[in-house]
């Protein structure tokens, strides 16, 4: 039903939250590690991977 809803699959929407989420930690200061905990992400390797896989580019180039 919410992908009929939204056209994103569930996971997908919840995995979208959690990178907006450690994507905002990074924005207030904090260091990559810091953020991939906040957004429930097991290391920062998981959240570069993870944000590599959905945008095709590293968080580090992103940053800066």
């Amino acid at each position: 039903l919410f992908k009929e809803q939204t056209g994103v699959p569930f996971r997908r929407y919840i995995l979208w939250c959690r990178l907006q989420l450690s994507l905002k930690a990074v924005q207030n200061g904090a260091s990559l590690t810091e953020a991939a905990y906040e957004g429930g992400f097991s290391d920062g390797a998981h959240l570069s991977r993870t944000f590599t896989e959905m945008f095709g580019i590293a968080p580090s180039e992103v940053l800066k």
